[in-house]
């Protein structure tokens, strides 16, 4: 190689070097500090290009912002709970109206204050997304009002995604609002479903849909949520529908696996439907108040919705599932593997018929760990525990606890998956089975931990975790507890065992005598 010829392969290297690391600055996404760089958050936006970030320091900022169809990240350093957006009361505390898609992110603010007026753009008090998509994560939308639709988010012809918000406290400002958390309306373009995912919806209220309303809208999912305490309130025949969740769309919903609780309506406290969801999967629908159908209020329907896996129970003396007069009469909702329950109500009202006993439907006390204290855990001995169809659709891997769903729950070595939004923990191992000479009922215990099980082998389950202690070759039992006083012993020298399960909600006594402990099944006979 000549001296030139080196040169210019040099020079010819050094250039394309040069370009790649030109490439990589031009390419590389720049932060844009509030108030450091820019004294606003619309200050900053209006600056961005796509791919930068918006990273806003603790404080509050009063105003209201618009994307203006980038595809940037707006989010705080230091979390929701210091970083405010507040909107004064002028407009929506944030809008997307511009196209926006997945990769325009609005992360780890307090909006609150925005007001979505009957004058103006009457839609979208916390948040107004209008032919966009964009994703909405980790914020707090509280206290914001709309004379129409969505005090706290509307979602007007869009498929965004809205996850692990806190959706709080945001009311309608006239007669006529609906969808006091979020509202979705509007066929978005394309096949990419709305969804809502893993929020906390709460507190707020509406005429149609104090949690969610959903009205001629594209697919949607409705999945993991914790929806409470909401409230659709409303003078006359089609107000005050929905305390929870409100449905007026033949498009295709899934919800899947959230618990919907204290939620008020005139008609369906938790849910009400006129065009049905598709598939309602693994929900649990509790202590909602209404005066008619204090689970569920199905309407009129298009077609037969799936329910499968939910755990319905209704205020005390209210009906868990009431069916109005449907568009189809033949159509009713396909329930499988269901616990619809009214503690001294009606499980079943209007016209649909009693499924208690078919499709693995049942209709019992499902014994939550909790509920005055808003814990819907199912206890082990539940009858909803291992009672769901591990074949139903979309199910998830967890549940809203996040703890591994399918476990086995009743102990019988099959794993199959519980009722409702939440898997009770597998049993432990047990060492002790005791079994009664003419009944055949069941005490299994773990001499180790103290975990014990029950069955009564007309159907009945108890499992809870006593006190085991030893003397020599007898072992006893001892769990006294508010619901319940369970006392065994076993003589293992002469293998004999006696047991009294006392259950104080039920006024029963079961009583176990097993005179030969060697000769156990541990199941019950055949019916």
């Amino acid at each position: 190689m000549t001296k030139h010829s080196f040169i210019r392969a040099i020079i010819s290297t050094t250039f394309l070097v040069a370009l790649s690391l030109a490439g990589k600055v031009e390419a590389q996404a720049t932060i844009r500090r509030v108030p450091a760089d820019y004294p606003t958050i619309q200050q900053a936006i209006n600056a961005s290009v796509n791919g930068d970030t918006v990273l806003v320091a603790p404080g509050t900022y009063v105003e209201n912002i618009n994307f203006v169809g980038k595809a940037i990240t707006v989010t705080s350093e230091a979390g929701r709970d210091v970083t405010v957006i507040d909107g004064n009361r002028v407009a929506s505390v944030v809008r997307f109206n511009s196209g926006e898609v997945r990769s325009s992110i609005l992360s780890g603010f307090t909006l609150r204050n925005g007001f979505a007026s009957c004058s103006a753009l009457s839609e979208g008090g916390g948040i107004r997304i209008f032919d966009s998509s964009p994703s909405i994560l980790h914020n707090v939308i509280t206290s914001n009002n709309a004379c129409g639709s969505g005090a706290g988010i509307a979602i007007l012809f869009g498929s965004p995604i809205i996850q692990d918000n806190i959706i709080t406290n945001n009311n309608r400002d006239s007669r006529d609002g609906s969808g006091g958390g979020i509202y979705v309306g509007g066929i978005a373009p394309g096949v990419t479903p709305t969804e809502i995912l893993d929020n906390l919806i709460s507190s707020n209220v509406s005429n149609l849909g104090g949690g969610i309303n959903v009205f001629v809208s594209g697919p949607i999912t409705i999945r993991g949520n914790i929806i409470k305490e909401n409230t659709a309130f409303g003078v006359g025949e089609n107000t005050g529908l929905g305390g929870g969740i409100a449905i007026f769309n033949p498009s295709l919903i899934l919800a899947v696996q959230n618990l919907i609780i204290s939620n008020q309506a005139n008609k369906g406290g938790g849910i009400y439907w006129s065009n049905p969801p598709r598939e309602l999967v693994n929900n649990t629908i509790a202590e909602n108040d209404a005066v008619q159908g204090s689970g569920i209020f199905a309407g009129g329907s298009f077609g037969a919705p799936l329910l499968v896996n939910n755990v319905v129970s209704a205020k005390t003396g209210q009906s868990a599932l009431f069916c109005g007069e449907f568009f189809n009469p033949g159509l009713p909702p396909n329930l499988k593997n269901n616990n619809i329950f009214s503690p001294q109500g009606t499980s079943y009202a209007g016209v649909c018929p009693d499924q208690t006993g078919m499709n693995g439907n049942i209709s019992a006390d499902p014994f939550f760990v909790n509920p005055s204290a808003g814990d819907y855990h199912l206890p082990l001995g539940s009858p909803s525990v291992d009672a769901g169809d591990n074949s139903a659709p979309n199910l998830p891997p967890t549940d809203l606890d996040g703890k591994p769903r399918i476990q086995d729950g009743n102990g019988d070595g099959t794993s199959v998956i519980d009722m409702g939004a939440y898997e009770a923990e597998g049993l432990p191992p047990f060492d002790i089975c005791i079994q009664d000479d003419s009944s055949g009922s069941i005490l299994r215990i773990n001499s180790a931990t103290g975990d014990y099980q029950f069955t009564n082998c007309s159907g009945f389950t108890l499992a809870g975790i006593g006190i085991v202690s030893r003397r020599g070759g007898v072992v006893t039992l001892q769990h006294y507890a508010s619901d319940r006083r369970v006392l065994a012993r076993i003589d293992g020298s002469v293998q004999k065992a006696t047991a009294s399960i006392q259950v104080f909600s039920q006024g029963s006594i079961f009583t176990i005598t097993d005179r030969n402990t060697a000769n156990n099944t541990c199941a019950c006979a055949p019916q």
